[in-house]
């Protein structure tokens, strides 16, 4: 552990002094800073908006966080949260550590005294519907915001999907095909997710064994139903190569969510000269999306910090993210 000063606190330099718990890959470990191009990790989001500064990484592998401290120009690191919320008072923590310990390490921090104001997790926000009541228990009483990185909530273009979903310009759902990779809780809670982003309230119809996902979090396929209409989400051998798109249809026309979320083409239904009716791209089809989300979702976290204005309208607080979570036990409790 690097030297100990007194304990910071507060706004540094007119910007916000914020932590990361974590020091892998979303975190920023293979990142760098830079001035322009996408944002994908969360130095590089609290870096490239401004109003913060990250004064304070922890992770239990030395060389790991010396490396980042080095990169992102941080000044303290620790080896354990415990040292890490001893010393430092910071308004923001990441926690970006392994899957296992999102929830017992935002418990811990939403039990410092005092906690930081924004807590943001990594997704899955936890691994047991035990770890997320004994979450949701703690976070009740701890006066701190809980926001969950379920990414495609923070994007523009996704975003604009919901809205035209909501205003029925392609009339109802008539079926959905969805395919992810990387097992069932870690990917899969992106796309249903998504899913709920853009329809609301999900049930199940049917669950079966799916391809193989990451070591004890398998893929599984279900189905599920979107105001009574039906949507296969089917997991992805990612040995072979990697595959996150939807193919949505209405009764006036399609929507492809391509490339992991990065195209999302919109169809309407025309009628041809010959009197069929076909599909046509609207006019400013494809969307760009997945334009920079944890760079739109560090801003959120900015103006809820400076005004209090709460972070419900991201509809990525933990409410939301325990109502995408009890979609996945249910699949998982129906293998």
């Amino acid at each position: 552990m690097a030297r100990v000063p007194p304990r910071r606190t507060g706004v540094t330099g007119h910007q916000y002094a914020t932590a990361i718990v974590g020091c892998g890959k979303i975190a920023g470990q293979a990142d760098r800073p830079r001035t322009s191009g996408p944002v994908g990790t969360h130095a590089q989001a609290y870096v490239r908006h401004g109003a913060f500064r990250i004064e304070a990484v922890c992770d239990p592998r030395e060389e790991r966080r010396v490396r980042f401290a080095e990169v992102w120009g941080v000044p303290r690191t620790y080896g354990s949260l415990g040292d890490l919320l001893e010393h430092e008072r910071p308004r923001v923590i990441s926690v970006c550590s392994d899957t296992a310990l999102h929830a017992s390490e935002a418990c811990d921090i939403l039990r410092a005294h005092p906690s930081p104001p924004v807590v943001f997790v990594e997704k899955p926000v936890c691994t047991t519907a035990a770890d997320l009541d004994h979450l949701h228990r703690v976070a009740s009483t701890a006066g701190a915001a809980i926001l969950v990185n379920h990414s495609r909530r923070f994007d523009p273009a996704h975003q604009r999907l919901a809205a035209l979903i909501r205003r029925g310009e392609l009339g109802p759902l008539v079926h959905g095909r969805c395919d992810y990779y990387g097992g069932w809780l870690h990917n899969g809670c992106h796309m249903v997710d998504t899913l709920r982003m853009l329809f609301g309230a999900l049930t199940i119809d049917h669950v079966a064994a799916g391809a193989p996902g990451r070591p004890g979090d398998p893929c599984i396929d279900v189905r599920l139903l979107a105001d009574g209409a039906p949507i296969e989400m089917t997991g992805s051998n990612e040995q072979h190569f990697q595959l996150f798109e939807m193919d949505l249809r209405f009764e006036r026309g399609r929507v492809l969510v391509r490339d992991f979320g990065e195209q999302i083409v919109v169809q309407d239904v025309e009628i041809n000269a010959i009197g069929e009716r076909v599909l046509v791209p609207r006019a400013d089809s494809p969307w760009a999306g997945l334009d920079s989300p944890l760079l739109h979702a560090v801003g959120a976290i900015r103006t809820h910090l400076d005004t209090g204005s709460g972070l419900d309208s991201t509809g990525a607080t933990l409410k939301e993210a325990c109502e995408t979570m009890k979609v996945l036990w249910q699949a998982v409790a129906q293998v």
